[in-house]
């Protein structure tokens, strides 16, 4: 039963329920979602939800007062990091120390 629970892709990802409207624009508690799972990698905060709840991030200058909060907040070096870490293999790139030669060996060095 555990196992089964552990690998259950309602366990696995963050599943969004899609409304009947194709196309439409979100709503504040999705637009929070989404903007607090992209530039952080982690759920909404108490600002976020307070805005979403208000019905300000469908303003379009609210919605950039949040971006910017956001942006300048250091758990924004995620995205960086699981970005480039994740989608371009990029993790423990600073430990990179030149070609490698066995792998490579038709590389010209310098």
């Amino acid at each position: 039963m555990l196992a089964r629970v552990l690998v259950s892709p309602a366990f696995l990802y963050r599943v969004e329920t899609v409304a009947n409207r194709a196309g439409g624009p979100l709503n504040d508690w999705e637009m929070a979602s989404r903007m607090s799972f992209f530039l952080w990698a982690s759920i909404p905060d108490d600002e976020l939800r307070r805005a979403a709840a208000a019905g300000e991030l469908s303003k379009p200058a609210m919605l950039a007062k949040q971006v910017k909060r956001m942006t300048a907040d250091p758990k924004a070096r995620r995205l960086a990091t699981e970005f480039f870490g994740q989608w371009l293999g990029f993790y423990r790139f600073d430990e990179y120390r030149g070609v490698d030669t066995g792998r490579f060996p038709s590389l010209p060095m310098k």
